[in-house]
């Protein structure tokens, strides 16, 4: 039932009255912002406070953000749900082909929203994440790829026709299978989280979000989740085919976090990309400076990375040497332009890099650090543990994991296009990488991972613990490797298509009690350009210090390596090392 009570005037007057706790009327609250580009609710500067929406829906009705939450402190959200009308995607059944597929022909389900008239030529990017779905099992294709659009044009009789420039998508989608369709493509969120400290999301559940995130998390101090739901809405009015997908991107997305981070008991179904991840910033030294001074450039855009307070840890490219420091504030750097773009390219080994590192700002530290232009920068924290979630048919990866401290345990991950769990970087600058350290993965249930059937090595693996080439530096040198004190114990793999556990630039890594089932059933090619063996259960290279007990494997494939256990490159692997094969 509609309501016509006013969302936000609720919270207002409860403020206003001194109160710490608001309940706010049941119901659903359809609601248009004042512009096209504004969020439709937003919560600023709200202290110690509970809101209490358990039983009230947000529905809106563009595709700009549902709810921005800025500069709150002790503040608890709890049973909201969110969804939009129109929806910020459609969906169709594939009809037809070109010869080579550069287009795609999509007819329309009943009661979904017709595509929005696309043309690349007057946009600055290409419309992306066009998965295609199984007919049958509804859950993303096996073999299927993340489809780009230059161009949507009506056909007739409900029938679009997804143009796709001269990309000749040649995958295993076929006649009959469904696809999800982005609208206009807009960076834009669920819900987004910035600048917060004792934040909690409890029992909040999205059916939608624009094409960015579901949620956003940016510069927030101590964050709880629990019982979040990213999960698909019921069918659109006139429907008959149930909804695809819940969101364009990520789940929840964390960047820039300070404190403690605790993901507990959330829900992430059918996602476009990452489940959940977690990322702390990456960077290069672009000018030393003097003093406490030093420019950097990250991997971030449209707003200053770090928070005051965050610490930073600057590694040293010729040998490996870690300094650490804490920034005192971070604000648009002053240097020309010429002088950032000419540094970047001097640094960093690949274009891909160097597109990333999207923005330079100076910093100011607490004390002095001793770094040359091209050194790398790593922000570290938060302190994380993403326990009992439940991760299903994503889009990309289920848990991602580019920070240190932090626990992964008895998460259940299910069909996901990349790794369910991935430890990794994000960019390459003079062959270095990381660093992460003290992280247990343990108690996870992983099944059916990597069915884009990826080749890229850093991408491989149900469990994937990687850097990029081989020889990879890691911040304290090679032998030293990129991560450091990493446990990966008593976790279940099944049907991985590929290597079950790849860990690469490591050391002082511990794998124990871990169960394979299953592994191997179809063939997968080896990974490049480092050459990852995709027919080992284990694959290890560059790493020292490796102690490997306990571990079973039962029922494999017929591509499973005779050896299953593969150590490459292996600097030093303890002597208890054991693979104990089952029947």
């Amino acid at each position: 039932m509609e309501i016509t009570e006013n969302f936000i005037q609720q919270i207002i007057e409860a403020v206003k009255a001194g109160q710490h706790t608001v309940k706010i009327k049941p119901g659903v609250y359809r609601l248009k912002p004042k512009t096209p580009s504004q969020p439709h609710v937003t919560l600023f500067q709200l202290k110690d406070m509970e809101i209490d929406a358990r039983g009230v829906t947000l529905l809106c009705t563009n595709n700009s953000t549902a709810l921005d939450i800025l500069a709150c402190t002790n503040v608890t959200l709890r049973g909201l749900v969110i969804d939009y009308d129109p929806l910020p995607f459609t969906q169709g059944t594939i009809v037809g082909f070109a010869p080579d597929r550069t287009w795609t022909d999509v007819r329309i389900h009943k009661g979904y929203s017709v595509p929005s008239r696309y043309d690349s030529s007057k946009n600055s990017e290409r419309q992306a994440f066009l998965w295609t779905y199984d007919k049958h099992t509804r859950l993303l294709k096996p073999g299927a790829v993340n489809r780009f659009v230059d161009n949507i044009i009506e056909r007739g009789d409900g029938v679009y026709r997804l143009d796709h420039g001269t990309t000749q998508f040649k995958d295993q989608a076929a006649l009959g299978d469904y696809i999800r369709i982005p609208q206009k493509f807009e960076r834009a969120t669920g819900i987004n989280i910035i600048s917060c400290t004792n934040f909690s999301l409890i029992d909040v559940t999205l059916h939608a979000a624009p094409t960015h995130f579901s949620i956003a998390s940016m510069h927030n101090t101590d964050l709880t989740f629990r019982g979040v739901r990213v999960v698909p809405g019921p069918p659109p009015a006139g429907a008959t085919e149930p909804r695809l997908c819940s969101t364009i991107g990520d789940g929840i997305n964390f960047d820039g976090t300070l404190g403690k981070l605790t993901i507990e008991n959330c829900e992430l179904r059918c996602t476009g990309d990452d489940g959940i991840a977690v990322y702390a910033q990456e960077g290069i030294v672009l000018r030393p400076g003097t003093g406490n001074q030093i420019s950097v450039s990250f991997i971030t855009q449209g707003h200053p990375p770090l928070a005051s307070g965050s610490r930073l840890r600057f590694v040293t490219g010729t040998d490996g040497g870690v300094q650490d420091a804490a920034v005192v504030s971070c604000v648009a750097t002053t240097m020309p332009k010429a002088d950032i773009e000419a540094a970047r390219n001097r640094a960093v080994k690949e274009p891909y890099g160097n597109v990333m590192l999207a923005s330079a700002f100076d910093l100011t530290l607490d004390k002095p650090i001793q770094a040359r232009e091209g050194d790398m920068v790593k922000q570290l924290g938060p302190s994380f543990v993403i326990r009992g979630n439940r991760i299903y048919n994503g889009g990309s990866r289920g848990i991602v994991i580019n920070s240190s401290d932090g626990v992964v345990e008895n998460n259940t991950i299910n069909h996901t296009y990349l790794p369910g769990i991935h430890m990794f970087t994000d960019f390459r600058s003079h062959g270095y990488s990381g660093p992460q350290e003290n992280v247990l993965i343990r108690g996870n249930q992983i099944s059916e991972t990597c069915q884009l059937r990826p080749g890229n090595d850093a991408w491989l693996g149900a469990i994937c613990v990687g850097s990029w080439e081989a020889g990879a530096k890691g911040f304290g040198g090679h032998n030293d490797g990129c991560y450091t004190d990493i446990r990966i114990e008593n976790n279940q793999i099944s049907k991985a298509w590929g290597v079950d556990m790849q860990i690469h630039n490591a050391k002082a890594v511990t794998i124990k009690g871990n169960r394979f089932l299953q592994s191997h059933l179809l063939k997968a090619p080896n990974g490049a350009p480092r050459p990852v063996d995709n027919s080992a259960v284990i694959f290890l290279q560059d790493v020292d210090g490796v102690s490997i007990s306990g571990n079973t494997i039962s029922k494999p494939g017929r591509y499973t390596n005779k050896k299953p256990l593969i150590c490459i490159d292996v600097t030093r692997l303890s002597a208890a090392a054991a693979f104990k094969p089952l029947p």
